[in-house]
């Protein structure tokens, strides 16, 4: 699921077949693209730019809004995908494999992440903020990475939040708040640029995070609620949802 900035144009996909597409906040929803089986899908801000993580398969994008689509990234087993908001940076992690990142340029997708970058490791989700100088991937039952600059191929640490079943991570708009998901454990929370990590709530199935432009979080747990946040600590949290689901993802515009 991906919004772009203004909230205006929603993208979506069923995984065993279909990408759907809103072009009037999320009223209704038509379909945009023959089966490609998305497993994750990500937009800049305008909704221009857009990349399909397909299951199994490889990597497409788009730079018409959806109309054209074009494979342009290798064959994988993707967990997660994420673009920048200038579409400038944008990284690709696979379930059990590589990290591959790309600045949108002609050198395409590249073999990116912590050293060394051939290991495998078991990618479970990575997030880039919107000026694509801050980027986070979580291992599941693993690390949480931090990489912040001007190159995409900048270099990878350990964020310091802990070996933890990670599931989800976001980044606000520079980079300042930072959160990430332990799937039957607590939220975590960053206010100083990855600095510092704090937990927050209780121990929930979480599975989804995305911090919107106030700095204020959204949050799903798997067969439970959604949750949100008041303050930009992440302190306080509030159940926004009226009836258990199976939640898989959430996404915010701004």
């Amino acid at each position: 699921l991906s919004i772009s900035e203004d909230g205006q144009r929603m993208i979506t996909g069923e995984f065993t077949g279909w990408l759907y597409q809103s072009f009037d906040k999320g009223e209704t929803f038509g379909v945009q693209q023959t089966r490609r089986q998305p497993v994750q899908v990500t937009m800049d801000a305008l909704g221009k730019r857009q990349i399909i993580a397909s299951a199994g398969r490889e990597l497409y994008t788009s730079n018409s809004f959806g109309n054209i689509w074009e494979a342009d990234g290798p064959a994988a087993v993707w967990s997660d995908i994420a673009t920048s908001r200038n579409s400038n940076s944008s990284i690709a992690v696979t379930s059990f494999g590589l990290m591959y990142v790309n600045d949108n340029d002609e050198s395409g997708w590249i073999v990116g992440g912590p050293a060394p970058q051939t290991t495998s490791r078991r990618w479970a989700a990575c997030a880039v903020s919107d000026d694509g100088l801050y980027r986070l991937a979580a291992e599941e039952n693993g690390l949480l990475y931090i990489s912040n600059g001007l190159s995409i191929t900048s270099t990878w640490t350990d964020s310091g939040a802990g070996t933890r079943n990670w599931s989800s991570c976001t980044i606000n708009s520079n980079g300042s708040v930072m959160a990430a998901t332990d799937f039957g454990g607590f939220i975590y929370v960053s206010v100083d640029n990855g600095e510092s990590w704090l937990p927050k709530d209780i121990v929930r199935n979480w599975v989804s995070i995305a911090v919107d432009a106030v700095d204020t979080f959204i949050a799903a747990e798997f067969g439970g609620l959604l949750y949100h946040s008041s303050g930009v600590s992440g302190n306080t949290w509030t159940a926004v949802s009226g009836e258990p689901r199976k939640w898989q993802d959430v996404a915010v515009a701004g």
